[in-house]
C-alpha cells in the first residue's frame, strides 16, 4: 500500500498542490539533463501529507535541523499546514518509514503570493531530530554579479513533463541566464528543472570556494527545462528570525549555552565538564546518566543515548559525538573522532594525526583508473571502485539507471552496487545499446489494485481543480 500511496503522491505531487487548478500549462519543477546524485547529502526530499492526499518537493539542510524549501510546497489546506517528513536517500522512492525524519513545525513566508507573481516563494521546515550530515551554508550576499556564472541544481523531480521517474535525487550543472529579483537558469527542454524539484537548491561555489545555496527552485514556463529560482539573499530577515527562534542558543533550556543572559542561561551550567550535579536539571546535563534521552545532545556518560553517534560514525556537529569531536577529511564525510597522542588510541582503522584520530587516507585513483576495492580512494564523489565478477576493478561512476551513463550502460556488481559500464565494453559483450534511453517508468498496478489506484487518482485530480492560474506560467 505504501508504494501505491507514493505513486499517487507523485502523480498529484508538486505538479498540483491541493487547492490549485490542474491547468496543463503549469507544472512544478524536476531535474532535466542531469544524473543521479550521490554527493549532496544535505539535499532532502520532503513529503507533505494532507487529509486528502500527499505531494513531494525538494529541500536543503541549512541548519542543524532546518530545511530550506519553497513556500508553495508548504501552503495550508483548509487552514491546516501539511504534515512533513524528509529523507536524503538518493533513491528516495524506495525509502521505508525508518529512512524518514518527521517534522512538527513548518513556516511558509507570510508574504508569499500565488496565482501569477509567486513572490516570496520561500519556506522553512524544522526536523524533529538533527540528521547526521553537515548542513549547507545559505547565501547572505548579493548575487547581482552571478549572471553567466556556474551553478548546480539538485532535485527529486522527474526528468520529463508527464514522466513518472520522480523520487530520485538528481543534479545538473547549469549557468545563471539572468539574475534579477529572481534567478533564471537552464534551457527549454534541455537542462534545468521539472515536476518535483520545487524547493531544491541552486548551489554556487562562492568566489570559487565555499558552496552556498544561492536560490531555490520556484517556477517557470510550460515544459521542463528553463526555470526560475527565488533568491535566498533577499530573505535574510525571514531566515534569521527562524534561526533566532529555532536554531540559535536561547536564554532558556535548549541544550545550548548562550552567554550574556539575565538571569544566566541554565544550559551554561549544563556543559560537558565531567561533573554531574552543577546543572539544575540532571536530565539536560550530559555528564549525568539522566541525560541519556533524546534531547539533541549526546550524553558523555556511558549509556545508550539515542542522540549519540558511535566513534567513526557519521555526524553533523560536535554534540552528536560523545567525544565532542566531529571531524572530516578529504576522503570522508564528517565522522565522530577524538583527541589522541598515540596511534594505539585510535584503533586499527584510524591514525593519530595532529592530535586527532582520523581515518587512514588511501591511495587516490581518478575516474576510469584501475583500483582495489577497500584499498583505493576514487577521487570523484560519484565514483566507486568496482567491476564485474572475476574481472579487473576500476573507479566507475555510480548509477541508478542507464541514462546516468550515456554513453554506456548501468551494470551491477556482485554486491548489488550499480555502476556505469562504458559503451565500448557493452559492445564487446554483444549487448544492444540504446544511445538515448527513455525515462524509467513507474509500474502501473493491474487487477483490483490498478482499478483502486485509477479511481483514487481521479478523485485526487478533481480536488485540485479549484484555483485558476495565469496562463503561460507554471510552478516548479
Amino acid at each position: 500500500m505504501r508504494a501505491l500511496a507514493l505513486a499517487l503522491a507523485a502523480l498529484v505531487g508538486c505538479a498540483q498542490r491541493p487547492g490549485e487548478h490542474a491547468d496543463p500549462s503549469f507544472r512544478r519543477d524536476a531535474i532535466l539533463g542531469g544524473t543521479s546524485d550521490f554527493a549532496d547529502p544535505e539535499v532532502f526530499m520532503i513529503e507533505m501529507s494532507y487529509d486528502g492526499g500527499a505531494s513531494l518537493c525538494t529541500s536543503t539542510l541549512v541548519g542543524r535541523r532546518t530545511l530550506l524549501t519553497a513556500a508553495h510546497c508548504l501552503q495550508p489546506e483548509a487552514g491546516r499546514l501539511p504534515r512533513v517528513r524528509a529523507t536524503n536517500l538518493t533513491a528516495a522512492r524506495d525509502a521505508g518509514d525508518s529512512d524518514f525524519i518527521s517534522s512538527s513545525k513548518v513556516r511558509p513566508h507570510p508574504g508569499y503570493t500565488s496565482g501569477g507573481s509567486f513572490a516570496n516563494d520561500i519556506g522553512l521546515v524544522l526536523l524533529d531530530r538533527a540528521p547526521t550530515v553537515r548542513f549547507k551554508p545559505w547565501n547572505r550576499d548579493s548575487v547581482s554579479g552571478l549572471q553567466r556564472q556556474p551553478a548546480r541544481l539538485v532535485g527529486y523531480g522527474q526528468t520529463s513533463a508527464g514522466g513518472r521517474d520522480w523520487g530520485t535525487k538528481r543534479s545538473v550543472d547549469i549557468s545563471f541566464n539572468v539574475v534579477g529579483e529572481e534567478v533564471v537558469y537552464g534551457t527549454v527542454e534541455t537542462t534545468g528543472t521539472c515536476q518535483g524539484d520545487s524547493g531544491g537548491p541552486a548551489i554556487h561555489p562562492w568566489n570559487g570556494g565555499e558552496e552556498r545555496v544561492v536560490a531555490i527552485t520556484s517556477f517557470g514556463p510550460e515544459g521542463c527545462g528553463r526555470g526560475s529560482s527565488e533568491r535566498v539573499d533577499r530573505h535574510k530577515a525571514f531566515i534569521d528570525q527562524w534561526f533566532a527562534e529555532n536554531e540559535d542558543p536561547q536564554c532558556t533550556a535548549d541544550a545550548q549555552c548562550k552567554q550574556g543572559c539575565s538571569p544566566a542561561d541554565p544550559d551554561c551550567l549544563c556543559l560537558a565538564d565531567g561533573a554531574c550535579g552543577s546543572c539544575q536539571s540532571p536530565g539536560t546535563d550530559p555528564d549525568c546518566p539522566e541525560s541519556c534521552v533524546q534531547n539533541q545532545v549526546c550524553s558523555v556518560s556511558a549509556c545508550a543515548d539515542p542522540d549519540c553517534q558511535p566513534f567513526g560514525s557519521p555526524c553533523g556537529f560536535d554534540e552528536q559525538c560523545q567525544t565532542r569531536r566531529c571531524v572530516a577529511d578529504p576522503q570522508q564525510p564528517s565522522y565522530c573522532s577524538k583527541t589522541c597522542t598515540t596511534a594505539a588510541e585510535c584503533g586499527s582503522e584510524m591514525e593519530c594525526s595532529q592530535g586527532v584520530c582520523t581515518k587512514r587516507q588511501l591511495p587516490v585513483a581518478a575516474l576510469g583508473e584501475s583500483c582495489t576495492p577497500g584499498q583505493t580512494f576514487c577521487a570523484s564523489p560519484w565514483a566507486v571502485c568496482t567491476g564485474r565478477t572475476g574481472e579487473e576493478t576500476f573507479c566507475r561512476r555510480r548509477c541508478l539507471v542507464t541514462s546516468d551513463c550515456t554513453p554506456g550502460e548501468c551494470a551491477e556488481d556482485a554486491s548489488g552496487l550499480r555502476f556505469c559500464l562504458p559503451a565500448v565494453m557493452v559492445k564487446k559483450m554483444g549487448s544492444t545499446y540504446d544511445a538515448a534511453p527513455g525515462c524509467a517508468a513507474l509500474p502501473v498496478p493491474s487487477g483490483a489494485l490498478g482499478v483502486l489506484g485509477a479511481w483514487l487518482l481521479v478523485l485526487l485530480r478533481r480536488r485540485c481543480r479549484v484555483e485558476p492560474r495565469k496562463p503561460g506560467r507554471r510552478r516548479s
